[in-house]
């Protein structure tokens, strides 16, 4: 299913913005639900306002805002899908100050209990992916197979095709800016902080950082679509391995095969020019999901 954020104007006023209760803060900022905009009822947005210290490119943020604006509908569904792109600029006495977002599309979360007894809502972020199911049943949060799991990657890297595609340079790639889920409507992703995101050849926001141990050693000081390639084969080793912090091909074990132990070892090297584009992870990603599916017909269940 095809999805669409809402229309919002290009600039905002923060006169013209009723903020609702705190949905999440971070290093950046916070975000808050949006009661009202304009005067009207506001639905499937939020605000993300920045930190005192945090100094927007405003000029960096409105072609963000204003490259989706040029996409055609079928384009902007695709981007609208997967990644949570800036709606608006928000602005306060003439500056800018924050962005309008889409709001999380339904799927992306889960509802957990805590020690006090209490439930919340928690985003389905990469790290519950990554966990092994040990620290996922310890934390009352549900497990996904390995077919699953996989069919979530190529999903992934198939939305990271998409936006290099469209020159976009991702960054920053973390534990917490990568939603997924599964269920009937089959698997997804959704992209958080886009409002980090670029367009190649110009500023980004704020200064693209990388994430502790998702650096890529041939790009320490910059980002690129090369060390986003490499960062999208540590998304892929980790879920496989089932391991927060490796860097090594082959601790994905018989869980990768022999095709998808390749992509990595390549993706994975300091020559950035031996690395293959992201697109050449989809199908195997897909494949090896169909053969883990067969598998689970014959009666063995894998881990």
């Amino acid at each position: 299913m095809t999805t669409c954020a809402p229309h919002t104007p290009v600039v905002v006023d923060a006169t013209d913005v009723e903020e609702g209760p705190e949905l999440g803060r971070g290093g950046q900022g916070r975000v808050t639900t949006l009661r009202k905009l304009m005067g009207r009822p506001a639905d499937g947005v939020v605000v993300k306002r920045y930190n005192p210290q945090v100094v927007p490119n405003a000029a960096a943020l409105t072609r963000l805002v204003s490259w989706r604006r040029s996409l055609d509908v079928q384009q902007r569904q695709q981007l609208d899908a997967v990644a949570c792109w800036p709606l608006s600029v928000l602005v306060e006495r003439g500056r800018a100050v924050g962005t309008v977002l889409p709001l999380v599309p339904a799927g992306f979360g889960f509802w957990t209990g805590t020690p006090s007894g209490i439930r919340r809502f928690v985003l389905n972020e990469l790290q519950f992916l990554v966990a092994g199911r040990h620290l996922l049943r310890r934390r009352g949060i549900p497990e996904t197979t390995t077919a699953d799991r996989l069919r979530i990657l190529a999903t992934f890297t198939e939305a990271v095709a998409l936006l290099h595609g469209h020159d976009v340079v991702l960054g920053d790639l973390s534990l917490k800016n990568l939603l997924w889920r599964t269920g009937d409507e089959g698997p997804g992703i959704f992209l958080l902080d886009c409002d980090g995101l670029r367009l190649e050849g110009t500023d980004p926001v704020t200064p693209q950082s990388n994430s502790p141990s998702w650096a890529d050693p041939a790009f320490p000081a910059t980002q690129n679509q090369q060390s986003d390639a490499y960062k999208v084969a540590l998304v892929v080793l980790r879920t496989l391995a089932r391991d927060f912090h490796t860097h090594d091909a082959g601790t994905a074990g018989p869980t990768a095969g022999p095709e998808l132990t390749s992509l990595l070892r390549s993706s994975l090297r300091r020559n950035p020019e031996a690395r293959p584009s992201v697109s050449a992870w989809t199908g195997p990603l897909r494949s090896r999901a169909e053969a883990f599916d067969q598998i689970r017909k014959e009666g063995a269940f894998p881990a």
